[in-house]
This record gives C-alpha cells, sequence and structure tokens, in this order.
C-alpha cells in the first residue's frame, strides 16, 4: 500500500511540474518556420479564438515578431487601429542570433493577462491560478539556474508580458 501511495505521489509531481525540456527548445530555435510554429501553440492556449495575423523580421533589432489577433477581427480592421492598439494583441518577440547557423530566442510574449495565464500555466506554472498570480510575485517567475531557466510572467503598462531572462 505504501508502494502505491509513493507511485501516486510521485506520478502526481511529474504531472505538476514545469515543462523544462519545452521552455529549453525556446533559447534555439532552428528555423523562422519553427518559431512561427511556437507562436502557433502560444496563441492556441489563449481563451479567445485567435488567427494568425503575420510575423516580420526587423533585421536591424535582430527580431522576428509574430502578431495573432482575434479571429472575428479583418486586416483592414486591424490597420484602422493605432499602433498603440495593435500593440495590445498576442505578439510573441524571437531576438535572432546571426552569428554562425541563425538562430532563434524566445524573448517575451505580449498581450492581456487573461491570454498569456493559460500558457504560462501549461508549460512553466502548473500551479498557478488567476487569483493568486496576479497578486503573488513568487507565481509570477519561474528561475531555476541550474537548467538555465529564467521567466518572468508581470504587468507591462497596460497589459501583461511573458520575459524570457535566460
Amino acid at each position: 500500500m505504501k508502494k502505491l501511495t509513493l507511485f501516486a505521489i510521485l506520478i502526481s509531481a511529474i504531472a505538476q511540474a514545469q515543462d523544462t525540456q519545452f521552455i529549453g527548445t525556446l533559447n534555439k530555435i532552428s528555423t523562422e518556420s519553427e518559431a512561427v510554429k511556437i507562436a502557433d501553440n502560444i496563441a492556441a492556449t489563449a481563451p479567445v479564438k485567435l488567427r494568425f495575423f503575420k510575423s516580420k523580421e526587423f533585421a536591424d533589432d535582430h527580431a522576428l515578431i509574430v502578431r495573432f489577433v482575434p479571429e472575428g477581427l479583418t486586416d483592414q480592421q486591424y490597420n484602422n487601429l493605432d499602433t498603440t492598439e495593435q500593440e495590445a494583441f498576442l505578439t510573441v518577440k524571437y531576438d535572432i542570433d546571426a552569428t554562425g547557423q541563425k538562430s532563434y530566442r524566445l524573448k517575451q510574449v505580449s498581450g492581456t493577462f487573461q491570454m498569456l495565464l493559460p500558457f504560462w500555466k501549461k508549460y512553466f506554472r502548473p500551479d498557478a491560478d488567476a487569483d493568486r498570480t496576479m497578486k503573488d510575485t513568487k507565481l509570477q517567475k519561474l528561475i531555476d539556474r541550474s537548467k538555465k531557466i529564467d521567466y518572468y510572467f508581470q504587468e507591462d503598462n497596460d497589459g501583461w508580458i511573458l520575459r524570457n531572462q535566460s
């Protein structure tokens, strides 16, 4: 009976742990299409239906930005918004390392708290819930120096941001 209980506790602990394998892949992504695919994965966790709007590389800034908008928002409606309103939608930013083989590193994900929380909960902090995460700064970070993991989920101006400091 003790072995069964210990096994159940162990399985529960593993199931509740962050996905360090997935998190580790976010620092060295081989291609732009893989980066966009990861951004799609992030958007798919949002509680509202989002659609891919565009991705754009900014060579001077060594950055790739992938943007998602609500499913019902047309391209024309998006283009009629001012820059601040456009930036309120789910945005995934990558740093580009062009030395040697070009690669991408997740830098940050921005959007509303409600959009980002499911992704944060699924991969980083399974113990997070909306009320506690909004108030408890301990639930707004995931740091594991031995695995080179350093992420923050915090309020930023009018929205929220998940930032990779690894």
